[in-house]
């Protein structure tokens, strides 16, 4: 109480005693404040006139701009000349003082003058002039500044308005001249103000002194004085004392306008104002002692009592803070308002960003130095249930922990970890750690964890299907190379069992060469079908000749693993329409879930496949004697990314694709399995219905009435001595060459009744010899016939489709390619 009644006191003690130096200071500080509000008001006036005056000017230039634009549209190009004179001529009526109007050419020479007054000589080069050089420059229309004319002696203001023909070139100009006075106009000055304008050479245009006693000498005078100043306002000093004068520019003809107020309209108001102020600052000091004695002891009393409410308060504990009292000065009660308002949105922010963080998806923890934690959001709660007061040690891989609980540990961690939930499972996750830090020290820990199994398990997939992607590129690259040699075995092998003279032994030893050449043929053609990228294409399908292909590819990885895989398929099935590679894609991802499962678990490994029909389904059965699968997981079997596999086995992809596949096919794919009892998949295929069509040929007699040439082209030497020693016979001559250029020229001077080609060559494809044979001949678009090793090109393939051409791969049965030949040469005879 002390110390407010010593308050109350000094200020009353202020109040009385310092009145009158209140009043003096008043005085002063009225009259100096009048002079600067007279001040400021002058120089608003001045700016305000100033601006008036640059409006009407500018508003001059453009009606003037306007007016020559408008008549520039009725010149003639060509000539040079308005098209109608007459019209132009009164047009330029309406503007009595314009001065003239010139016509120029392109070089800026005048042609041509009008004006109502005097003639204007024409024939004066302007091309020197700023705004011609300008004007032809921009295209546009510019304006002078004040200007001496060459076709006249006064001052003028000079358009010129380029005449642009129809390729937006200069054809010439159009310039008008227009006096000064009817730029300027009239000006709008207010009492006790002046002004001047000059043009962009400092020269004197107007100057009017207003009322005030300034001489047209004096302000032109002013005028030179600040004519390098920049707008704005300046002063300057005159005889009877210094002024603010407001200077403007005029764009684009460069004039500056000076406006002003003259001395003593500004001390005349100081007059005014020392004897108004001194009867006012006395009345007010007065008043002034009751009121601050009335508003000193509210104020401080309000003070005090807000004092006394913020001691009371803590960091746990904001509470809005109350007024009291029957008076409380405007800006207490002002300040009070707006720290309650701060306290209120501080607090909606805080419980809102708490809010967030309780919400947000992913798991975050807030442990203290050691891991202990502190605080678990909602996803956490749902993730782990309440793990408050446990350590996060607890639930982080163990190879993370070093890393991520490292003492001295100050920057941030991010990484891929382990999370062991409390009941046992585990999945991946990215967990980011961020330090708190307080004086250096690490107070507290904030964790994200994000569940990434579904990611993790998606980029190993990407990363499985990069590389069988690059596995069948390189089986399809291949492919050539190993088809070349086969061909060559199996050729050979062909020729040889032609020898009558061989014995069973020889001939037993050449015939399993040839069949085990031809079995290697068909499981690279297997590979190739697998790894080729082509659009699904459904047909009839036979599907025992689809699985016959499908354990074909897998037959030596089975056997070698040492399972036993057994085949029963029913006889006289019935076909589905389906897309065989589709059909043959499930089925490998079945058997090789199989093969997974009996590898691991079984002792004797073996793998059933079964066909049969139901009804109206075609029913395949593919059972293993592996361990099965628990009840808990059977029905998540063909969720995308689950699989029961150990890590880095299998994607969880396998059974959901050949889901979907089934599921296009209007089929079904089941699962039925007991722990220890094995696993068995049963697929099913609707039947096609369809009746196939049946076409019935009348075949021909095989004998060739005529003798038949054929031509061989292809780079591998021993192919085409094959293909020469098994064509060749009665009636049949084969020539051969190596090189398309060698096949050209041969087909350029003998006519063959078929041309026999590899696809790959050096030097160019068989393609391009196909369709360099085609121009020398139409015919050869119907005999030829392209040998391949590369079936799974699909440029290739979709070329020889389109064009309806016959192809053999390699390595290529004779006897087939005979009976076509033959066959063929029968049907053109």
């Amino acid at each position: 109480m002390k110390t407010n009644f010593s308050v109350r006191s000094l200020l009353l003690t202020f109040a009385v005693l310092f009145t009158t130096v209140p009043l003096v200071l008043f005085g002063i500080s009225e009259v100096f404040e009048e002079f600067d509000v007279a001040q400021a008001k002058a120089a608003e006036t001045n700016r305000q006139a100033a601006l008036l005056i640059q409006h009407d000017i500018r508003g001059n230039l453009q009606q003037f701009q306007a007016l020559f634009e408008g008549m520039s549209t009725e010149v003639d190009l060509k000539t040079l000349r308005p098209r109608d004179p007459e019209r132009f001529m009164k047009v330029l009526a309406n503007y009595p003082k314009v001065r003239s109007i010139l016509i120029e050419n392109a070089d800026a020479v005048s042609v041509a003058s009008y004006s109502l007054g005097a003639d204007f000589p024409i024939g004066i080069d302007y091309s020197d002039r700023p705004h011609v050089i300008e004007s032809r420059t921009t295209k546009r229309t510019v304006v002078s500044g004040l200007l001496q004319g060459r076709a006249v002696t006064g001052p003028a203001i000079v358009y010129s308005v380029p005449l642009l023909d129809a390729r937006n070139e200069v054809a010439g100009f159009l310039s008008g001249s227009v006096p000064p006075a009817l730029i300027t106009g009239p000006n709008s000055l207010g009492p006790a103000e002046y002004a001047v304008i000059v043009d962009s050479y400092g020269r004197v245009v107007m100057s009017d002194p207003g009322t005030t006693n300034l001489s047209k000498p004096q302000l032109e005078g002013m005028a030179k004085v600040l004519a390098t100043a920049g707008d704005g306002t300046h002063r300057f000093s005159l005889t009877n004392g210094d002024v603010d004068i407001q200077v403007l520019s005029v764009q684009p003809i460069g004039w500056k306008v000076f406006v002003g107020v003259s001395p003593e309209s500004l001390t005349s108001r100081s007059r005014e104002a020392i004897s108004r102020t001194g009867m006012v600052a006395l009345a007010c000091a007065l008043i002034g002692v009751a009121i601050m004695s009335i508003v000193s002891f509210s104020a401080v009393r309000g003070i005090e009592n807000v004092g006394e409410q913020l001691h009371s308060m803590s960091a746990v504990d904001l509470r809005p803070i109350r007024l009291s009292g029957w008076l409380v000065p405007r800006e207490l009660k002002s300040l009070v308002e707006n720290f309650n308002q701060l306290l209120e949105r501080t607090t909606k922010a805080k419980l809102s960003e708490l809010e967030a963080i309780s919400r947000v998806a992913d798991t975050i923890i807030i442990t203290t130095a050691d891991g202990t934690i502190t605080y678990v959001n909602e996803a956490g709660v749902r993730a782990f249930g309440d793990v408050a007061g446990r350590n996060l040690k607890d639930f982080v891989d163990r190879q993370a922990l070093t890393t991520f609980l490292s003492d001295g540990a100050f920057r941030e961690f991010k990484g891929d970890v382990t999370i062991h939930k409390p009941d046992g499972s585990t999945f991946d996750a990215f967990l980011s750690r961020t330090p708190i830090l307080d004086d250096g020290r690490i107070t507290a820990m904030v964790a994200i964890i994000q569940d990434i199994t579904t990611e993790k398990a998606a980029r190993e997939s990407v990363m499985q299907s990069e590389k069988m992607i690059t596995l069948g590129e390189l089986v399809a690259g291949t492919s050539h190379e190993l088809n070349n040699p086969l061909a060559i075995v199996t050729g050979y092998s062909d020729l040889l069992l032609e020898d009558r003279t061989l014995n069973n032994e020889q001939r037993s030893k050449i015939e399993s060469i040839r069949k085990n050449a031809l079995r290697a043929s068909s499981v690279i053609h297997s590979l190739l079908a697998f790894a080729r990228k082509r659009k699904p294409e459904r047909t009839k399908t036979d599907v025992n000749a689809v699985i016959e292909a499908a354990a074909e590819l897998k037959d030596y990885d089975l056997k070698t693993s040492g399972i036993q895989f057994e085949k029963i398929l029913a006889p006289g099935l019935p076909p589905v329409f389906a897309d065989p590679n589709q059909i043959q894609q499930v089925l490998l991802n079945v058997i090789n879930n199989a093969q997974d499962a009996v590898l691991l678990y079984s002792r004797n490994p073996k793998v059933v496949i079964r066909t049969e029909t139901r009804g109206s389904m075609v029913s395949i059965t593919v059972q293993d004697n592996g361990p099965g699968i628990a009840r808990t997981d059977l029905k998540k079997v063909f969720d995308p990314f689950f699989t029961t596999k150990p890590v880095g086995k299998g994607t969880g992809l396998g059974l959901s694709i050949s889901y979907g596949i089934l599921r296009e096919h209007n089929g079904d794919i089941t699962l039925h399995s007991d722990p220890g009892e094995g696993t068995r998949v049963v697929i099913e295929l609707p039947i096609d219905r369809t009746e196939a069509e049946v076409i019935h040929k009348e075949l021909k007699p095989r004998s060739l009435s005529r003798s038949m040439r054929i031509l061989v082209v292809d780079d591998e030497a021993e192919i085409v001595a094959i293909l020469r020693a098994g064509l060749t016979g009665p009636g049949i001559t084969v020539d051969s060459a190596c090189t398309i250029a060698d096949a050209l020229s041969l087909a350029a001077t003998i006519r063959y009744d078929f041309v026999l080609t590899d696809v790959k060559m050096p030097g160019g494809s068989g393609i391009d010899l196909y369709k360099q044979l085609c121009v020398i001949n139409g015919d050869y678009s119907k005999c030829t016939i392209f040998l391949t090793g590369d079936t799974s090109n699909p440029t290739t393939l979709q070329f020889l489709e389109q064009e309806g051409l016959v192809y053999f791969s390699k390595p290529f049965d004779f006897q087939s390619m005979e009976t076509y030949l033959k066959d063929r040469a029968a049907t053109t005879e």
